[in-house]
């Protein structure tokens, strides 16, 4: 599984278009039409915590989990002297689990594709289950197959005044995941530091995420456009996976 390392340095200025408080905004609407107040929330894969945040700042007793002891790392810089700051701890996604279940586990930003094998991707959804209350609902978002297809042999380019990252990326039709390729840029001086790191996506389709879910404990799985209450339309860059862990296990 691909982790940030000496892209986290950079990750929130290369990401300030990033709208959090939509999202989080978009993620209340769920929980509401979901019929449930959380009081407790796993923000998984986490990254520097920016969305985590949020949810604190509402008031609800808050983890942040990555894999990327990087990524942790600006987070707790960045937000542990917050009031009712989240606890943060690195973790699987595919294998974890925490101090107690929450009422709320929401995992953003295509993180689930970063499970490059379906098996990590039903373990996945096994933890997530055991994660939650009874009741509780589950928010996750992927990018579709027919996004990352469209990925192969584009090059992107994300830019600041210190910092320049160039991604490649190439999809493999056989084994279904995207790989991207990143340049990394700094500016040291009058000169340029050149880092590089490599992510790799696997595709998920709706339907097997739908069966899965279903298949291990969850009821009620509904999939959205991005952002939307409606149905995915073909050019979706997200879709969003609800779905609410069954009251109990008969």
């Amino acid at each position: 599984m691909s982790t940030y390392g000496p892209l986290a340095d950079w990750y929130d200025s290369l990401t300030e278009d990033v709208d959090y408080e939509g999202l989080r905004d978009y993620l209340g609407a769920i929980f509401r039409r979901w019929g449930v107040e959380p009081k407790s929330l796993l923000d998984m894969a986490c990254g520097t915590g920016s969305l985590t945040a949020l949810f604190a700042e509402q008031g609800l007793k808050t983890y942040g989990m990555d894999l990327s002891e990087e990524m942790l790392t600006r987070a707790v810089d960045k937000l542990g002297d917050m009031p009712n700051a989240p606890v943060f701890l690195r973790g699987d996604m595919a294998d974890f689990q925490l101090p107690e279940p929450v009422d709320a586990l929401v995992c953003m930003l295509d993180s689930f594709n970063y499970l490059t094998e379906r098996e990590q991707g039903i373990n996945a959804i096994r933890c997530f289950r055991d994660a939650l209350n009874p009741g509780g609902v589950l928010v996750f978002d992927v990018r579709p197959p027919e996004q990352l297809r469209a990925f192969d042999g584009q090059m992107f380019m994300d830019e600041t005044e210190n910092v320049v990252c160039i991604w490649r990326t190439e999809f493999e039709e056989q084994t279904q995941q995207c790989f991207y390729g990143m340049d990394i840029f700094v500016r040291e001086g009058d000169l340029w530091k050149r880092e590089q790191e490599e992510h790799l996506e696997l595709a998920y389709e709706p339907e097997w995420l739908r069966d899965t879910l279903q298949e291990n404990g969850f009821t009620d799985v509904e999939i959205y456009g991005e952002r939307t209450f409606m149905p995915p339309q073909p050019d979706e860059e997200r879709i969003f996976i609800i779905a609410r862990k069954k009251e109990t296990d008969s």
